[in-house]
C-alpha cells in the first residue's frame, strides 16, 4: 500500500477535500507498506491535484498514468457514503 502525507486541511480550500502528497524516501523513491488485510476498512478514492492548466498540458494523460505523474492529490471522501462517515466521525470535533 503506498503512503501519502496530509498537507493540507478541508478548510484550507474550497473544496472541502484533504491534499495529499505521495511520501517519498531521501532518495525520492515512493513509500510503501504490507498491511494485513484485517487492518483495512475500505478503499479511498484520489484525485490529481491538477494546479494550473497552461499551454504546456501534457496531451499524453491519461486516467491510467496519472498515479505516475502527479505527486499530490485530493482525497475524495464524498465518493461512498461509508467513507464520507468514516472520515466525519474520524475527524469531528466534539460539541460540549
Amino acid at each position: 500500500m503506498e503512503k501519502f502525507d496530509i498537507i493540507a486541511e478541508p478548510s484550507s480550500n474550497g473544496m472541502g477535500l484533504y491534499k495529499l502528497k505521495r511520501a517519498r524516501r531521501k532518495d525520492k523513491s515512493r513509500m510503501g507498506d504490507i498491511v494485513p488485510l484485517e487492518r483495512i476498512r475500505t478503499d479511498i478514492e484520489v484525485v490529481p491535484a491538477f494546479g494550473k492548466i497552461d499551454e504546456a498540458w501534457d496531451s499524453d494523460l491519461t486516467s491510467f498514468n496519472s498515479m505516475k505523474r502527479f505527486t499530490s492529490f485530493y482525497l475524495n471522501h464524498f465518493c461512498d457514503d461509508e467513507v464520507f462517515y468514516m472520515f466525519f466521525d474520524l475527524f469531528r470535533v466534539p460539541t460540549i
